[in-house]
């Protein structure tokens, strides 16, 4: 769902709503690492507890964190772009 992911109206806050768009395409790929980081998390869960209910675990409700920073993943993007386009 997350590359079709999208909030294109105007209400509440249509500004709001285009920086929290462009926010999620943004930082894709470190949503895309912790969401397989919480699947794996939680498989392991559930191997050492069968037959329980892994969203029952509140000890489970933070299964990982990534610190994020815009200026750092543009100028990431930015030497990526440049060191690709070098022949």
């Amino acid at each position: 769902m997350l590359p079709a992911f999208s909030i294109d109206h105007a209400y509440p806050s249509w500004p709001t709503n285009l920086w929290l768009t462009a926010l999620l395409k943004l930082f894709r790929p470190q949503i895309e690492a912790l969401l397989e980081h919480r699947d794996r998390v939680m498989e392991a869960w559930q191997a050492v507890h069968p037959g329980q209910d892994v969203f029952e675990d509140r000890a489970l409700e933070i299964t990982g964190y990534l610190p994020i920073s815009i200026e750092d993943w543009s100028r990431a993007l930015t030497h990526a772009q440049a060191t690709a386009t070098r022949p």
